[in-house]
């Protein structure tokens, strides 16, 4: 039972009622129905698993932190060559826009998984998988060719989609399992910045070209397709009639693990169609509930995004005298200390949890000040500089993970809001990381032009 997600009962509002009704009897309808999603789930029939939920959530919690690290590795690396690929088309105060290209698409890719929720999650995993390999190759190409600055942008924009959207695909199916598998997805994330700056930081030493280490990139998507074949589906578990309605569990059916396809509704519903009317409305009063849910947090988590990516690009690529010949190899060094950061903090739920996350917000603020009076002055050393930008990723991964668990373990969001509240926080994100890469250019061209 630890694979099923418990929701306190709750009174369900006047506008939705039509569509509830709508959507209970898709599931009285067809609630066995098989999927082509099962041949791609080598795993999870095994009656194994389902006897032994310890050792499925260990199971599980091992792909979910390789899943992290894939869809963030591009990502992440994009980050920590920033620097370089300006350079390599000598654009050094465009910077800001390699880190927008790599997040700010995520206002459009993130959304688009809130309009595929009756979209198969195999469907959006392969979809994904796609992305995620053509991103780097297309970059890469644009580094071997010298193409123009913009081609390189569009290419690190393809990159972003990947990792927004597979974020946004793979939170939102994590909310049918344990909420505590968070931490293995979160986790997985921090190691792929952790790995990814390392990485980079070896290929700088061995100076091998930027356009070969994105071909490599390239090809992890299979990998990443192979680790989704992998994972263990959530056991159905069936609702407890004398039980306590606060203790009342939803079943999971196939339907609500894999949605159904347009055709299939029609076909599963034999009641008459709900007016579009009647939709509109009860999707914009979810919309409004979801977005209560979210905005707090969500606010803050952008807050926190927006501070730390301005100190992590912007300033830290500014951070060494301009006459230091190794300010390149430099920054890389304060990425990988930031992602090492966010590593430690990432993995840390299952050592504590920060409920007031409002007091990580407000200590971020503080980093995001002394960053750009660095970046201006330059007078702190280099050496101080390291655990400086590591303590910024630390703030940073500790508020992601505490942000994430806490919502999905809300009892007060219902199953039928929370992947909208889910997306809508990711959504946040996008926007403080857009933010920051805005008030890097600025910054760029008016007090830190000639820094």
């Amino acid at each position: 039972m630890a694979e099923c997600r418990k929701h306190g009962s709750e009174p369900q509002d006047n506008d939705s009622n039509s569509l509830l009704a709508h959507d209970e009897a898709i599931h009285k309808s067809a609630p066995m129905k098989q999927h082509s999603d099962d041949k791609y789930r080598l795993l999870g029939r095994l009656e194994f698993f389902h006897e032994h939920p310890t050792i499925t959530y260990m199971y599980n919690f091992l792909w979910f932190f390789i899943l992290g690290t894939l869809n963030n590795f591009g990502y992440s690396i994009v980050l920590a060559a920033a620097r370089s690929v300006a350079e390599d088309f000598n654009q050094l105060n465009m910077l800001g826009f390699v880190p927008w290209a790599n997040v700010g698409v995520g206002l459009l890719v993130r959304p688009l998984n809130v309009a595929m929720e009756r979209v198969p999650f195999t469907a959006r995993f392969l979809l994904n998988a796609i992305l995620m390999f053509l991103g780097p190759s297309l970059l890469a190409l644009s580094i071997w060719t010298d193409i123009t600055f913009v081609f390189c942008i569009l290419s690190i924009l393809v990159v972003g989609a990947s990792s927004s959207f597979g974020e946004s695909v793979l939170l939102t199916y994590m909310r049918l399992y344990d909420a505590r598998s968070v931490n293995g997805w979160s986790s997985g994330t921090g190691m792929a910045g952790v790995s990814s700056a390392l990485a980079y930081l070896v290929a700088t030493w061995l100076e091998i070209p930027d356009q070969l280490t994105f071909v490599v990139i390239a090809f992890l998507a299979g990998i990443y397709v192979l680790s989704f074949a992998l994972l263990v589906r959530p056991r159905p578990c069936p609702r407890r009639a004398d039980s306590d309605p606060e203790e009342a569990v939803e079943p999971f059916s196939e339907d609500v693990l894999d949605g159904l396809t347009p055709d299939a509704v029609e076909q599963a519903d034999p009641t008459p169609a709900v007016p579009v009317i009647d939709r509109v409305i009860a999707y914009a009063h979810k919309l409004w509930v979801c977005t209560k849910h979210a905005s707090w947090n969500g606010g803050l988590l952008a807050a926190v995004y927006f501070f730390e990516y301005v100190s992590l690009t912007g300033c830290a690529a500014k951070a060494q005298p301009a006459d230091d010949g190794s300010a390149k190899t430099k920054y890389v060094v304060l990425q990988l200390s930031y992602q090492i950061g966010v590593f430690l903090s990432r993995s840390s739920l299952l050592l504590f949890k920060i409920r007031y996350v409002w007091i990580l917000a407000a200590m971020q603020a503080v980093n995001f000040a002394a960053w750009q009076l660095q970046a201006y002055t330059k007078i702190v050393p280099f050496a101080i500089q390291i655990p400086a930008m590591f303590y910024v990723g630390l703030l940073g991964g500790a508020m992601y993970v505490n942000v994430l668990y806490f919502t999905m373990a809300d009892a007060r969001i219902s199953k039928n809001h929370m992947e909208l509240t889910i997306n809508l926080i990711t959504i946040f994100i996008c926007l403080g990381i857009t933010a920051s890469s805005i008030y890097d250019l600025v910054i760029d061209h008016t007090f830190l032009a000639d820094k």
